[in-house]
């Protein structure tokens, strides 16, 4: 599963981080290999505010605590 937390291209929205976090959750809970993040250093970007390195981080930290258990 791929994430892009934040600012999108195309002139997608962004789910939030709730979302986010509930897929990483529910992907860590079945027999599957992980998931990717795109545009880690990524600041504001395609008129949005919200950061998607910032966010990467926090995704990040999550999914390596329920996938490396």
């Amino acid at each position: 599963m791929g994430f892009e937390p934040g600012g999108q291209s195309a002139s997608g929205v962004w789910e939030g981080m709730d979302v986010d976090k509930s897929v990483i959750e529910y992907m860590a809970s079945q027999p599957l290999g992980g998931v990717q993040f795109w545009a880690i250093n990524e600041g504001e970007y395609n008129k949005s505010k919200v950061v998607t390195g910032k966010n990467v981080a926090t995704l990040g930290a999550l999914a390596k605590q329920l996938f490396n258990k």
